[in-house]
């Protein structure tokens, strides 16, 4: 994965202008660690039906072509999942590692329960909003996460 050089930033903000030859390496990409999502829940939650489920879900987004829908579902298990969080952790020269962490600890609490509220009607304004408070404000205190006494 490393030798494509194809990081969590180019998965999740797209490619650049200049690269748009590289799509199909993203999408490829995407589809790959959608994969390991279905591989990492029944890990964690065993062989229950909302596992089960969740697998199903995971496997009918991997099939569709809503690009939107499949970044909004790598954000969301960056955000509940801390192993997602920690895969990138050996990525550390295409700037991987610090932007997941980021994503972990500060903006996705704070992004994720307004896509909630909204019944994750609108994948791709999680997306952005993500994206935006995570390159607009980079460093910023969010709400109140991380939570400063």
């Amino acid at each position: 994965m490393q030798a494509d050089g194809v990081g969590l930033r180019e998965i999740i903000l797209g490619t650049p202008l200049g690269g748009r030859d590289t799509e199909a390496r993203v999408a490829i990409e995407m589809n790959r660690h959608l994969g390991g999502m279905v591989k990492l829940v029944p890990q964690m939650y065993g062989n229950t039906e909302a596992c089960k489920q969740a697998v199903m879900e995971i496997k009918v987004l991997m099939s569709m072509n809503n690009v939107a829908c499949k970044r909004a579902m790598l954000l969301y298990g960056i955000a509940t999942e801390r192993q997602m969080c920690d895969y990138w952790s050996s990525r550390q020269a295409d700037g991987s590692a610090a932007l997941a962490k980021d994503l972990h600890s500060r903006v996705l609490p704070f992004v994720v329960p307004r896509f909630f509220k909204h019944s994750c009607q609108t994948p791709d304004s999680f997306v952005v909003l993500s994206l935006v408070m995570t390159e607009m404000w980079a460093g910023e205190q969010l709400g109140n996460w991380p939570c400063v006494p």
